[in-house]
């Protein structure tokens, strides 16, 4: 099962594409001025089994957060993180932080179903 989250927010597109797979999910998340591979982390029933974080990039804490939480729901997940907004203050930071965590709202919403 496949299915894709998004918000927009300082015009640009956050996407979360999530696959359900038999044992667990995989979440790719990115956005923002630059799309890419941030982070990488990978959960088992709510426990971080391992992160790894490219220098110079800020993403492994939401993607662990992500792969903690959704593992709690699927068993296992692995999380690839990279949103990038060029020149981003702290106010905008938290913006893209509570944006990350409304799609996850929605995607632990699906999960439920």
């Amino acid at each position: 099962m496949e299915h894709r989250f998004s918000r927009t927010l300082f015009d640009k597109e956050i996407t979360a594409e999530l696959r359900v797979l038999d044992s667990g999910c995989f979440v790719l998340l990115t956005g923002g001025d630059a799309r890419h591979v941030g982070a990488v982390s990978m959960a088992r029933d709510g426990c971080l089994c391992s992160t790894g974080e490219f220098p110079g990039h800020r993403e492994a804490l939401v993607a662990q957060r992500w792969a903690e939480t959704l593992s709690r729901r699927t068993g296992y997940a692995t999380v690839v993180c990279g949103i990038h907004y060029d020149n981003a203050d702290r106010a905008q930071i938290r913006a893209i932080l509570e944006t990350a965590d409304s799609l996850l709202a929605e995607i632990l919403a699906v999960l439920s179903q």
